[in-house]
């Protein structure tokens, strides 16, 4: 018998073998063991979808909020392409933290929320409940899809949209599919945890 062969297989041949009513004894507990394992992992989502925020406020002023929205695993795609991505991308020869993208975006975060309105060019209706922030930078133009709750902007992720020229490119099929999904996963997270819902500030 090879020290590498399948245990499955092994178990599998002696029950044909000898004992041809095991084989369906075997694979019965099999599907019980792999029940108990998907259950378990349910609850475990369960549980990280209760403890995890809502959302992450990234701007509060005296109109309201601009949060990103989490989603059930604990991961929160807008501010991780804030602070990974646009923190990358700045200004030509221009070393400064003012310079990023992550900083232009904070003051129009910011300024949403003191004031509940920005100017048109750097925030517009897109489609459907979909908003989203603007802003080009070194050619590059981003987005932060978004969406109205009360007196809270939800972002959903953002993206670099194709085409270095206003009016040039439109959002990919996927990035649309994306923003719609989170912001369904948002809306079911704030029915299910109704009360207990937590915006956590960072």
């Amino acid at each position: 018998m090879s020290p590498c062969a399948n245990p499955t297989s092994l178990l599998y041949n002696q029950a044909h073998y000898s004992r041809p009513h095991a084989v369906v004894e075997f694979y019965a507990e099999k599907r019980r063991s792999s029940s108990v394992v998907l259950k378990g992992c349910l609850e475990i989502a369960k549980l990280v979808a209760s403890v995890a925020p809502l959302t992450i406020i990234v701007a509060e002023g005296r109109w309201g909020t601009v949060e990103c929205a989490v989603l059930m695993s604990g991961n929160v795609p807008a501010e991780d392409f804030l602070e990974k991505d646009c923190q990358y991308i700045r200004e030509k020869t221009k070393d400064v933290p003012e310079a990023t993208a992550r900083a232009r975006f904070m003051v129009l975060f910011q300024n949403m929320a003191n004031y509940g309105r920005i100017q048109p060019k750097r925030f517009e209706s897109e489609m459907g409940r979909l908003w989203a922030f603007k802003h080009e930078v070194r050619n590059i133009q981003i987005r932060f899809p978004c969406f109205q709750d009360g007196n809270r902007w939800i972002l959903t992720h953002g993206f670099k949209k194709p085409g270095a020229k206003r009016g040039l490119g439109h959002w990919p099929q996927h990035e649309i599919d994306r923003a719609n999904e989170i912001a369904k996963v948002y809306d079911s997270r704030k029915l299910q945890l109704g009360a207990t819902a937590k915006r956590v500030k960072r």
